[in-house]
């Protein structure tokens, strides 16, 4: 049982990374790569952080927020974007399913711009398995 649903998981996640275009692809990659260049987070805790482990990093924090910021998905001054982060989810997942994540993964309140990037990545990777770093 633990082998099927470990295949089923794989298989998700495979079909979520699937569906970005190339050109999603590679604008991902490009702020990525910007990103890198100012705030050089440890490799290993990138890939940690990709699968879902974020650890306690304040350069890690630091990356995973301009990565967020440049997506579109939070403004330089800490506004979330919901109508953008929308309509990128819905590239991973239903329109609706989309809609329904981001309120779920938007609604702490009081947070600073770097926490709620924080917040919509690990709520997102939660829900969806889907990295957006």
């Amino acid at each position: 049982m633990k082998v099927l649903y470990s295949v089923v998981i794989l298989a998700v996640i495979a079909t979520v990374q699937a569906t970005l275009t190339d050109e999603q692809k590679a604008k991902l990659k490009q702020h990525q790569d910007e990103c890198l260049k100012s705030f050089p987070a440890d490799k290993l805790l990138l890939e940690k952080a990709r699968k879902g482990d974020l650890a306690d990093n304040k350069t890690l924090k630091d990356y995973l927020y301009c990565v967020i910021e440049k997506s579109g998905f939070i403004t330089p001054d800490g506004k979330i974007q919901t109508a953008v982060l929308e309509t990128k989810l819905a590239s991973v997942t239903a329109a609706e399913n989309a809609k329904k994540l981001v309120a779920k993964c938007t609604s702490q309140k009081n947070l600073d711009k770097k926490e709620s990037a924080e917040a919509i990545y690990k709520c997102v990777y939660n829900e969806t398995k889907f990295s957006l770093i």
